[in-house]
């Protein structure tokens, strides 16, 4: 991996994948803070970051990364389904529903 300084997007990406498999959320959102800096257009690094919100409990922000990541790519099964988790954990059954259904649609079968 380049030093910090030359370090890409991807880079920041793959090391808050590593942190948030560790279950260090914080630091893991910083790098993928890092990452959107660098590359504010990955959908992936949106729908990831999205992920450690909803561990941490921070589930507004974390909708607001699904539905980043999924203006990204409409087509994202995976932003779809954690956009349904959350608003599940939230109890909004019905707005959940509809994004679990987009996510089968589009693939979806975790």
């Amino acid at each position: 991996m380049p030093a910090v300084g030359q370090m890409k997007a991807d880079d920041w990406n793959n090391k808050g994948k590593v942190l948030y498999n560790q279950g260090n959320y914080a630091e893991a959102i910083v790098a993928f803070d890092e990452a959107i800096r660098l590359d504010p257009n990955d959908g992936d690094t949106w729908y990831a970051k999205g992920l450690a919100l909803n561990d941490q409990g921070n589930y507004a922000d974390a909708i607001k990364c699904f539905d980043e990541a999924i203006r990204l790519d409409p087509n994202d099964a995976y932003a779809w389904y954690g956009k349904g988790f959350v608003l599940n954990e939230l109890g909004y059954s019905a707005e959940s529903e509809a994004a679990f259904n987009k996510a089968r649609e589009l693939g979806y079968n975790g």
